[in-house]
């Protein structure tokens, strides 16, 4: 199931289970997100280090799976070169993985609808991190990148 953004916030806001907070372009106050839900944040530069951005560009958020990869959500790029997801556990399990935590994730990145860029794969993120005063969920949010795009490394 993949949820934009803006729908996103107002289905966790009902949500009885809060373990941390996250902010978003859209919404600049904070919402509450569940211990089935992570986010995942990147950040993408040209070739001078400047952020990539503009109307052209898509990201895709992958889990890399042994058949069959899951597509687990898409974003456009802000003016800060950043993509952002929110991701459901349902979302990284399936056939091939059903009972996984940990998804092995990479990102694409399109301009026209061509593919640019590639990630490489980032094996069992682990978003089931505690805090070790707390006990509380630590890891629901992880930041990649920034990944720069040059002539070497558009596909």
């Amino acid at each position: 199931m993949n949820v934009k953004l803006p729908h996103a916030i107002s289905r966790v806001r009902n949500s009885a289970r809060c373990y941390d907070l996250a902010y978003s372009r859209e919404n600049a106050g904070p919402f509450a997100m569940t211990a089935d839900m992570f986010k995942v944040i990147a950040t993408f530069e040209d070739a001078d280090g400047k952020p990539l951005s503009g109307a052209d560009y898509m990201v895709r958020l992958l889990d890399k799976d042994r058949f069959f990869d899951d597509k687990l959500g898409s974003s456009s790029l802000g003016a800060n070169g950043l993509a952002e997801f929110l991701i459901f556990v349902a979302d990284i399990k399936s056939i091939d993985s059903a009972d996984e935590r940990a998804p092995d994730i990479y990102f694409v990145v399109t301009s026209g609808g061509q593919e640019i860029f590639r990630s490489e794969v980032f094996p069992d993120v682990n978003f089931d991190a505690t805090n070790p005063v707390t006990g509380r969920p630590d890891g629901l949010t992880k930041t990649f990148g920034p990944f720069r795009i040059t002539e070497q490394t558009r596909r």
